[in-house]
């Protein structure tokens, strides 16, 4: 007998951080268009065309994705940089689900939600065998 042990790792993206990293993936510090994106997301977020639970909340992601482009952190694809990234998003999860954590976002598992949605939800499904448990393998009398 086994039990199933199932994950799930809501990783939800801001809209804005995700259109600020498409922007800026030609060029990763470049000033006049992380000003532009900030000035276009800062827009959004004043005419309230975003899914951000507050005008607050996403002035605030708008600065963050303006400071992280500054520093160069938002945009590309370098391998070592987006592994870098999984890893510190499953440092949230109980170490004994890291490696599960891990797996899902590698692309493990079913993958269900989108950003437009408001979030992208990753399920991997493990079985684990029960602690003292032994399995049956006779077959039942007829």
């Amino acid at each position: 007998m086994n039990q199933t042990h199932t994950l799930r790792a809501l990783l939800a993206a801001s809209s804005l951080a995700l259109a600020a990293a498409a922007a800026l993936a030609q060029s990763p510090v470049d000033r006049g268009a992380i000003a532009a994106q900030f000035k276009a997301d800062r827009q959004a977020c004043l005419s309230g065309h975003t899914m951000q639970a507050s005008r607050s909340a996403c002035l605030y992601d708008a600065r963050l994705a303006r400071e992280s482009a500054l520093r160069g952190e938002l945009g590309g694809e370098d391998p070592v940089a987006l592994e870098r990234n999984r890893v510190q998003r499953c440092d949230a999860v109980s170490d004994d689900s890291e490696d599960e954590c891990i797996r899902a976002l590698n692309g493990e598992g079913e993958v269900t939600g989108s950003v437009e949605g408001g979030a992208i939800v990753r399920e991997l499904v493990v079985e684990e065998p029960i602690p003292g448990a032994t399995l049956n393998t006779q077959q039942p009398l007829q």
